[in-house]
């Protein structure tokens, strides 16, 4: 499949495992720059390896999104090494402490929109104006299914996708023009929903794009099922 997205530059945050990294592998594949933060070198130096092997520049970063200033550092630094930014890839999130509202604290919840609004917010707010000097991008945040049907055991995550809803709206700014589609599944995997929502900044050239996947069959997940 060719996208026409040789030679563009592309970031994902949490892009060592699971959705990040595959995200990276596709783009490699089509021909994008990546560059890619997680807070394991290890595994990001693994990834690096195999995005390479697509004979595309590379470039990662080891630290934690959820730290003010971090985000920032990575797309900038991202931005320099590989002369722009085209794509974001808003892909790290989590659930800190419980995942029940009755024994969540403060600081639970907290950590929890560092993870999942805030490290997207800064993340954008960074990649904006380096697409901006670009005549557009496109800007992608990965939620979660239960933002779309509420989980009753993970109140944080069902926040999730109304969140980066509203994010996105922000992002695409005065002027822009909503185009909303149905959450169906693709044909070829099941397991990922379309986006419920696609804005297009008709001034700047910035899309900006919201996806609900359910949960993947990789790491813990793989232990449950029966081939």
């Amino acid at each position: 499949m060719d996208l026409n997205l040789t030679n563009k530059v592309a970031l994902i945050t949490g892009g060592s495992r699971g959705i990040g990294r595959a995200t990276a592998l596709r783009f490699a594949a089509e021909g994008c720059n990546i560059a890619l933060c997680a807070r394991g070198q290890a595994g990001i130096d693994k990834t690096l390896e195999e995005i390479r092997a697509h004979d595309v520049e590379a470039f990662g970063l080891a630290l934690d999104v959820a730290e003010p200033g971090e985000t920032e550092r990575f797309v900038n630094a991202s931005a320099d090494a590989l002369s722009g930014v085209d794509i974001l890839v808003n892909n790290v999130g989590d659930t800190a402490g419980s995942r029940e509202l009755l024994t969540s604290t403060d600081a639970d919840w907290q950590q929890t929109f560092d993870l999942n609004l805030f490290h997207a917010v800064r993340a954008s707010r960074a990649a904006i104006p380096h697409m901006t000097k670009r005549n557009g991008g496109s800007i992608v945040t990965i939620s979660s299914i239960s933002g779309w049907k509420p989980s009753h055991s993970d109140s944080a995550r069902t926040l999730k996708s109304p969140m980066s809803s509203y994010f996105s709206h922000q992002t695409a700014r005065v002027g822009s023009t909503a185009h909303p589609f149905p959450l169906t599944a693709r044909r070829e995997d099941p397991r990922l929903f379309e986006c419920n929502k696609l804005l297009y900044n008709d001034k700047s050239g910035i899309s900006s794009h919201t996806i609900c996947p359910i949960s993947c069959l990789i790491g813990k997940f793989k232990a449950c099922v029966k081939t």
